[in-house]
C-alpha cells in the first residue's frame, strides 16, 4: 500500500538552469505522487526562475517560487524553512539540491520508512531524519561510485564533530523544522550537518539507507561536492590548522545551546563536557576529557586528526 504522507520539497537554486529541469522532471517522476515543492532563487538570472515556472504548469502538485535571502545556500535552505506553507504534523520534508536527479523512488522509500517507524514507536513529535547513500556521477551522469556510508553510529557524539547525512537526501519530520527556525540563521554552518546535530540532540531517530535514492552530480559549479580522495583529505586538515573547525564548532556549540531546553539529558551531558575540553588550558586533560565523552568522527584516520587537534586546541 502506497503511502498518504504529503512530503514538501525545499529547493535552494542559484544560477541553475544548466541542469536544474533534470532535477525538476525527477519530481514528476516519483512513484510517490503527494508532494509539493517550493524553490527559493537567489536572484537568478540565467532563466533559472522560467524554468520553475514552466515546470509548474506541467504538474498538479503545487509548487511555488519564492525569493530568497540572497545570502548563500545555506541561509536559503534556512529561509525555505521558514516561509514554506501549509505543512501539517504528520507531513515529512525533503530538502533538495538543483542539479541532482533523483531516483523515481527517493520520495516512496523515504515516506515508507516513516510509516514503519510511526507504526512501531508511535512518537510523530520528535525530530526524525531519514537520509541515504548517494550515487556519484559527473556532470553527464556518468556512474563514477558510491558515496561513502558510515562505520559507526550516527549519534550526536558524532554530529559534533562531522556530518554523515547528505542535505540531498535528508527527509525529515516537522519536529525538527521547529528545532532548526529556533537557531540564528548564522550559527548553521552547513544546512545538513545543522540538521543531523539538531536531530540528534533532541532524541531523534536518524537512519541511514544504505541503498542510493539520488544521482549526486560533479561539477565544477556544486556548491559542496563530494568528500572522497587525498585533495579532500587535505582540505579537512587545512580547515583544522587553520582555525576553520574550531570555528566552526563554536558557531554549533551557539546553535545548540539555542535549544538546549529541548536536549534530552545523555546529549546535554555530552555538549557540556564537549564545551569544558575546548576551555581547558591542558591539553592532556583535553585529550583525556574527549576520549571520556565518546565523541568520534566516521573514519579512523579523521578521528586521530581530532585528537591531535585537540591536543593544539584547533577543534
Amino acid at each position: 500500500m502506497q503511502s498518504q504522507t504529503t512530503v514538501h520539497i525545499l529547493l535552494a537554486s542559484y544560477q541553475g538552469a544548466r541542469f536544474i529541469l533534470e532535477q525538476l522532471d525527477s519530481f514528476a517522476n516519483q512513484t510517490h505522487t503527494k508532494w509539493t515543492l517550493t524553490v527559493s532563487d537567489d536572484g537568478s538570472n540565467d532563466g533559472t526562475q522560467d524554468i520553475v515556472l514552466n515546470f509548474k504548469k506541467k504538474v498538479t502538485q503545487a509548487v511555488a517560487l519564492i525569493k530568497g535571502p540572497r545570502q548563500g545556500s545555506t541561509a536559503n535552505f534556512l529561509s525555505l524553512l521558514r516561509n514554506v506553507q501549509d505543512i501539517q504534523p504528520n507531513d515529512l520534508i525533503a530538502f533538495s539540491d538543483q542539479d541532482d536527479v533523483w531516483m523515481p523512488n527517493k520520495l516512496a522509500r523515504a515516506a515508507q520508512y516513516f510509516d514503519d517507524l510511526f507504526q512501531n514507536q508511535g512518537n510523530q513529535q520528535l525530530p526524525h531524519l531519514y537520509c541515504t547513500r548517494t550515487q556519484l556521477v559527473d556532470e553527464n551522469l556518468q556512474v563514477i561510485r558510491l558515496g561513502k556510508h558510515p562505520r559507526k553510529p550516527l549519534n550526536f557524539c558524532n554530529a559534533l564533530l562531522e556530518n554523515v547525512a547528505a542535505g540531498n537526501t535528508i527527509v525529515f519530520t516537522p519536529a525538527l523544522q521547529k528545532l532548526l527556525l529556533q537557531i540564528n540563521p548564522v550559527d548553521a554552518i552547513w544546512h545538513d550537518w545543522t540538521t543531523y546535530i539538531l536531530a540528534t540532540a533532541c532524541g531523534g531517530t536518524v537512519h541511514f539507507d544504505d541503498k542510493p535514492s539520488l544521482l549526486y552530480r560533479q561539477h565544477g559549479g556544486n556548491v559542496f561536492g563530494s568528500n572522497f580522495g587525498v585533495k579532500a583529505s587535505l582540505h579537512r586538515l587545512q580547515e583544522l590548522g587553520s582555525g576553520t573547525y574550531r570555528r566552526w564548532n563554536e558557531a554549533n556549540i551557539r546553535a545548540l545551546n539555542a535549544i538546549k531546553h529541548e536536549m534530552n539529558e545523555s546529549s546535554t551531558h555530552v555538549l557540556d563536557m564537549f564545551v569544558q575540553m575546548r576551555e581547558h588550558p591542558n591539553p592532556w586533560t583535553r585529550l583525556s576529557k574527549t576520549i571520556k565523552s565518546g565523541i568520534s568522527r566516521q573514519q579512523y584516520s579523521a578521528q586521530a586528526a581530532i585528537m591531535v587537534g585537540v591536543l593544539f586546541k584547533l577543534v
